[in-house]
């Protein structure tokens, strides 16, 4: 019982003491600690905005609704504001990203939203990195959105609704078919541009280009637009000359045309003529081929006798100034015919294939 009773004693004297302790230090919710937006290892960077509004220090930094960070810091320089922000390292934010201040409801806070997170793989914001103005940018205030809504209200379109709709219904009526028909071609329409929107790029591309070229050749389109209206006009002047310059260019046709007819009649005709020759020549052919085939072998052996430019020949010409008359042949058979000259069988031999 005793020690039951000491118990609750000191349970009692611990009450009173935290009571006392409490009153003689004054706490209360102002002097609690704030508790951190984001834990973690982050990394620090600084983004420029032209207005901050009513952004404050601690204000969450979000990217797709999620918190990835806190305003560190609230400075300016040259007439922009400079936000330091702590940023959560697995969050990977490229240098191409978009920072804008927004707030959540009209009475409530404002904080950074990163509306894109870039292309981390052309670069990325490490540590100390700095975002420029043309990379930021601020919503519509309180107050400009309460000033947007004031002038709709009062002085915009809102009383014309009810003309529209009134005038819609009426234009719709009885041609809801209709209605949806065009509706379901448009879309058509959009799917078959959307599919061949690859094709419209290169068309503007290639736009493009030929806009370039014609660019640069400005100098030449501005030479040539100043020399047509000159050359029209002595086209214009010269109407009768040109006219009569056609009308001779067209007799002239007419008697190149009867020239070539007639040139085609004679020369049917002359062909006519060459047959018999054609013929002859046709006929004698196995006389004349070895000819020819001597000939050449004639010329082999001049151009390897004589591989330079002259040639040197020695020649014996016998002369018998009585015909013997018929001479017997080897065999001792006499021919009616007289046994050929020198000269003249080395000549017969040489066209025959004679000469080796």
């Amino acid at each position: 019982m005793t020690t039951r009773r000491v118990d609750v004693c000191r349970r009692i004297l611990a009450v009173v003491l935290s009571g006392a302790v409490l009153t003689g230090c004054g706490l209360d919710l102002e002097s609690m600690p704030a508790p951190a937006p984001v834990s973690g290892p982050t990394y620090h960077l600084t983004a420029q905005f032209a207005d901050v509004q009513n952004l404050t220090e601690g204000a969450k930094v979000k990217l797709g609704g999620v918190v990835i960070g806190a305003v560190r810091s609230i400075s300016t320089h040259d007439y922009r504001a400079e936000v330091a922000m702590d940023i959560v390292q697995t969050f990977v934010l490229g240098t191409d990203a978009r920072f804008q201040i927004r707030f959540t409801t009209p009475l409530g806070e404002d904080y950074i939203s990163i509306t894109s997170r870039g292309h981390p793989e052309r670069g990325r914001l490490t540590d100390g990195g700095l975002v420029l103005m043309r990379a930021t940018s601020d919503a519509p205030s309180i107050e400009d959105t309460f000033a947007a809504v004031s002038t709709l209200l009062n002085g915009g379109g809102l009383s014309k609704l009810q003309i529209i709709a009134s005038e819609l219904d009426a234009a719709l009526k009885g041609r809801t078919g209709n209605a949806r028909d065009v509706l379901i071609k448009l879309q058509q329409i959009v799917g078959n541009l959307d599919a061949h929107k690859g094709d419209i790029d290169r068309v503007l591309d290639g736009l493009n280009r030929m806009a370039a070229s014609l660019n640069k050749g400005t100098g030449v389109v501005e030479q040539a637009l100043a020399l047509f209206p000159p050359a029209l006009q002595s086209v214009a002047q010269d109407t009768a000359r040109v006219r009569d310059l056609l009308t001779r260019v067209a007799k002239l046709g007419d008697s190149v045309s009867g020239l070539l007819r007639r040139g085609q009649d004679a020369l049917l005709a002359n062909f006519d003529n060459l047959r018999p020759t054609l013929d002859s020549l046709r006929a004698r052919q196995q006389e004349l081929i070895p000819t020819m085939k001597s000939l050449i072998k004639f010329g082999q052996l001049i151009n390897r006798a004589a591989p330079g430019d002259y040639l040197n020949i020695g020649v014996n010409i016998d002369v018998l100034l009585n015909d013997p008359g018929e001479r017997p042949t080897p065999g001792g058979d006499t021919s009616g015919e007289a046994a050929p000259s020198t000269s003249s069988g080395a000549i017969t031999r040489l066209l025959t294939g004679g000469l080796k």
